[in-house]
């Protein structure tokens, strides 16, 4: 029943929705007691906050995910945008995804996503009649869905596109930028790059000036090699030998360091497809199986300070840092940050002479002394 305020304004009768949420109408406006939402951002991270009204959810989201308010909307998972009155009538943890004005849903692509992953699980717990069917097949059907999904991203003919005239929306952003592959090539380039100077950074404050000398060196054959396969830049470029994607240019996540393969079969990806492509790519790893920071770095340390006069292998530690003899392109989810078990560096390729100091301890000790706290310089 509506009755009147002193001000004249309409108030409606308070209503429960869902079976417990409190609502009040008054002059237009619906307010609510505040509930539990969970808000994503545009990389599905998750959190849970509290909130009566679209504002209210904006306002924690984006100072959770660091984003400016005025550049975000509030969204369902399908993409549609909400208002208070729609929020109203969402059950408690109804997930919410926090948009910038450059992002956009593809609901289409997700919803096959998940009827491929339903046929996965069907085919895998099926009668034995059927797997034995499916089984040889299984696994091809895959993978040519997954591919077929990227009609559902972008038409075929600006997924193979490689120029900014062919594709300008792409481009967006990038202002320097003449094709798909040359930024794609930056992009791996960069990554490598990165692992260069971070690792010549930390190598230089584990040892003493004695031995910097000795850093120095092999910094600078390692720069020598990288410049000489231009940085291995080809990894990120379709049709180019090595790279780590097909011809189209779509990546399959290559699995968690102690796996062949990836366990999750939906972890595919093609910047080349689109804008929001490239940006998720971003969120890829090139994972050291054979970890950088715990087992490589402090090896080369102990190498150099075991060497007595013999030369430390420089590409043997080139390809475990640079290439991917060691290293895996895994998407977020297959990203492990806890210690690789069983994954260290071989004792006998430390020096050119295939040769150890003669203590016996090999990688093993430098494992030991990082656990136990002592230094490994």
């Amino acid at each position: 029943m509506k009755r009147r305020d002193m001000t004249g304004g309409v108030v409606h009768q308070a209503r429960k929705v869902n079976g417990a949420q409190l609502v009040e109408c008054k002059h237009g406006r619906v307010k609510s007691n505040p509930r539990p939402y969970i808000v994503s951002n545009f990389e599905g991270h998750r959190e849970l906050v509290t909130g009566s009204t679209c504002e209210d959810l904006l306002a924690s989201g984006c100072k959770i995910f660091d984003v400016p308010r005025t550049d975000c909307r509030l969204v369902l998972e399908d993409g549609t945008e909400i208002d208070d009155e729609y929020l109203a009538t969402c059950g408690d943890y109804t997930v919410l995804v926090i948009l910038k004005a450059s992002e956009q849903i593809k609901y289409t692509q997700v919803k096959a996503q998940q009827m491929i992953a339903n046929i996965g699980r069907l085919l895998a717990s099926g009668p034995q009649k059927l797997n034995k069917i499916f089984d040889p097949v299984k696994d091809e059907l895959v993978n040519k869905m997954l591919g077929h999904i990227q009609s559902l991203e972008a038409p075929r003919d600006l997924l193979l596109a490689d120029s900014k005239e062919e594709d300008p929306k792409w481009f967006e952003g990038e202002k320097r930028a003449v094709s798909k592959r040359s930024v794609l090539r930056d992009r791996a380039k960069t990554r490598i790059k990165g692992y260069y100077y971070k690792s010549k950074d930390e190598m230089q404050k584990r040892l003493g000036e004695s031995e910097k000398g000795c850093v120095r060196h092999l910094f600078e054959e390692f720069l020598r090699l990288l410049k000489q396969n231009d940085h291995n830049g080809h990894y990120f470029v379709r049709g180019d030998t090595g790279a780590l994607c097909l011809s189209d240019g779509q990546f399959t996540c290559q699995g968690t360091f102690n796996k062949d393969l990836c366990s999750g079969r939906l972890h595919v990806i093609n910047p080349y497809a689109s804008r929001e492509q490239l940006v998720i790519f971003s969120t890829w790893n090139l994972d050291h199986r054979i970890e950088r920071s715990r087992s490589i770095l402090p090896t080369m340390s102990k190498a150099i300070q075991l060497a007595d006069g013999r030369a430390v292998n420089a590409e043997y530690f080139y390809r475990l840092l640079f290439t991917t003899e060691n290293l895996k392109l895994v998407h977020p989810v297959c990203h492990i940050k806890s210690e690789h078990d069983g994954y260290c560096c071989d004792p006998g390729s430390w020096y050119t002479d295939n040769t150890t100091q003669n203590d016996g301890r090999g990688d093993e000790s430098v494992k030991r002394m990082r656990k136990s706290g002592q230094s490994t310089e």
